[in-house]
């Protein structure tokens, strides 16, 4: 998710936050106290991503000054949720909507071993998203893409790009 090219597609995302992790508990606090957020279910919110961003400078500016100074070989010990959606909102361009749902799975661990080292699971789900074809493909091309977004069933039999 995290790399070096700005994701533009990405517009809405859901994010789990753990009940039993105090960070992600403290950050659910603060979203639901947040009278910008629009409730979805008892345990799902959702808001926008500039407020979120705001939320974040107001509560943890000292966590992510001190996690972004870190080199990338021991950021997993010091990583938090804080850290991830921070990286999130900075990375995902045309991130609009954050949703948070809040899982009260107790025996859920971030930090998995892969190859023998130590390395933090955090995963975005991508709810919604827009590719600008136009950007991608010439006037020429769009024939060939309309039908394989017809055979996909992205696309109905009877639409087209133009």
């Amino acid at each position: 998710m995290f790399t070096e090219n700005k994701d533009t597609f990405s517009e809405v995302v859901d994010v789990t936050l753990y009940r039993y992790n105090s960070i992600d508990n403290r950050i659910w606090a603060i979203l639901k106290n947040y009278d910008g957020h629009k409730k979805l279910s008892k345990d799902s919110v959702l808001v926008s991503s500039e407020s979120l961003k705001t939320l974040l400078l107001a509560h943890f500016r000292k966590e992510i000054n001190r996690v972004e100074s870190l080199h990338s070989s021991i950021v997993h010990k010091e990583a938090t949720s804080v850290y991830f959606l921070w990286k999130m909102i900075e990375d995902l361009m045309g991130l609009r909507w954050v949703k948070f749902t809040l899982n009260s799975n107790v025996s859920y661990n971030r930090i998995v071993d892969i190859d023998e080292m130590k390395t933090i699971k955090y995963s975005v789900k991508v709810i919604r998203g827009t590719i600008r074809l136009f950007d991608i493909f010439t006037p020429a091309q769009l024939p060939l893409i309309n039908t394989i977004l017809q055979k996909a069933k992205v696309l109905k039999k009877d639409q087209q790009l133009l």
